[in-house]
């Protein structure tokens, strides 16, 4: 029943830096072994405790006891790990920011085909979020548990605005980075815009979950820990790994995140150039949504988060197939190029966007020739972007051609020729696919 070795090594440090004979009740995190939950939950009862939410995820359960009940808890064989459960909270907002306000964010592409997951205080309805476009597909309450959207706060809605706010309602002027991606409301902050780093972990596991049935391919986290949160936060990281693994983005804030430390897999987001993250970009004013109708300007980590995460999505229309980690790379290497105090539509347009198609080429040899010279266009533009583009192709297309090559060559009836050579061409055209060459991280 009981650990032979010290059992104040499960405990986390800030649990092991509290008063562990206090009736004072504390809310933890039951890292559990072998899926045995048994014992965990007698003690719980026998202490008068509940249990507020399971993380199936990883093995744990969130528990509500006083703090005498936990040595009884680390000394039990089945628990591996008990954790605090910090506050979270949004990152604050600024208004006076060093840099002029951007007018409109449209970089040229759209963020089609890509669902992003807002973990936040919530997203309202909106002129802005409510096109056939840009719909939000998804939604989970692990606050209140209210079946439709909602935001009590506005923090989460300004950000759903700047990475995929349609500007219908400023008519164009006020239009986020990706107006066409699809959007996954997860609400995990109160109407304060705090809430607990398990229930931030809940939020994860449930984009996780249902990563298939809403094409989840990004998660924008703008809020962060406390000051008092432990450097190494166990449920955390091991939920943002475990989503990375998945092949879900994690673009999350990252100034004065002592929780979040450089083992998480993610795109780590600032706007201060001390604090050592992947992606540091300026802290500018930006306009965005307020719930239910007009706009208003923010800056601050929540707003370069959202900046980040927009950016991720252009790509992901461009590029579908990279993975968390190739993104992650275009991004950190490419985003000290981009000029923020040019035009809105030629900042990324310069770094990621496929180039004009050549007029010569489409007006020379037609349609064929566009396809070409599009897919051309684009090895140029994964090269200028990642350094090292190539030509991918097919490999059950290979095989179709190598057939018909070799039914050409003993075919006794030369007639035939034009039609299979026709039929290779066809496949040549739409069989190539321009890839870049980056290493998975």
């Amino acid at each position: 029943m009981f650990s032979g070795y010290n059992w104040e090594e499960k405990l986390s440090p800030a649990l092991r830096r509290a008063t562990a004979t206090s009736n004072e009740r504390c809310r933890i995190i039951v890292e559990i072994a072998d899926h045995n939950p048994n014992m965990v939950a007698a003690i719980v009862a026998q202490h008068h405790g509940r249990v507020v939410r399971e993380i199936g995820l990883l093995s744990s359960w969130v528990v509500e006891v006083p703090r005498s009940a936990l040595p009884q808890l680390a000394q039990l064989k089945q628990v591996k790990k008990i954790w605090d459960d910090p506050e979270v909270k949004t990152k604050s907002l600024g208004m006076s920011p060093p840099v002029r306000e951007i007018p409109s964010l449209g970089f040229g592409l759209t963020g089609k085909g890509v669902t992003v997951a807002i973990l936040d205080t919530g997203i309202a309805a909106h002129p802005d979020l409510s096109g056939p476009e840009n719909p939000i597909v998804g939604w989970v309450d692990l606050v209140q548990q209210r079946p439709a959207p909602y935001d009590d706060h506005g923090h989460g809605t300004h950000m759903a605005g700047i990475i995929a706010g349609n500007g219908r309602s400023s008519r164009g002027k006020w239009t986020g980075l990706a107006p066409n991606a699809k959007l996954v409301g997860v609400k995990v902050l109160n109407r304060r815009g705090i809430g607990s780093m398990a229930t931030l972990v809940a939020g994860v596991e449930w984009c996780i979950r249902n990563q298939a049935l809403y094409q989840i391919r990004l998660i924008n986290l703008s809020c962060g820990a406390t000051p008092a949160a432990d450097a190494d936060w166990g449920p955390l990281r091991q939920a943002l790994n475990w989503a990375w693994r998945k092949g879900i983005i994690v673009c999350c804030a990252w100034n004065d995140n002592p929780g979040w430390n450089g083992s998480i897999k993610g795109i780590r987001v600032g706007t201060n150039p001390l604090i050592q993250s992947d992606l540091i970009l300026p802290e500018m004013a930006v306009t965005s949504l307020r719930p239910l109708q007009g706009y208003r300007t923010f800056s601050g980590a929540s707003v370069a988060t959202a900046l980040a995460t927009g950016m991720a999505a252009q790509i992901l229309e461009q590029w579908p197939y990279l993975g968390p980690g190739q993104v992650k790379l275009l991004l950190s290497k490419h985003i000290g190029k981009i000029d923020w105090t040019a035009g809105p539509t030629e900042r990324l347009d310069r770094q990621f966007r496929t180039p004009a198609i050549p007029n010569w080429m489409s007006t020379t040899i037609g349609g064929a020739g566009e396809s070409l010279a599009r897919m051309a266009s684009q090895i140029v533009a994964a090269g200028t972007a990642a350094g090292e583009g190539y030509l991918w192709i097919n490999p059950f297309s290979l095989f179709l051609i190598l057939i018909l090559l070799i039914f050409s060559f003993t075919s006794p009836d030369p007639k035939t020729n034009p039609f299979v050579y026709f039929l290779i061409l066809i496949l040549l055209i739409f069989s190539f696919e321009p890839r870049l060459a980056l290493i998975e991280s």
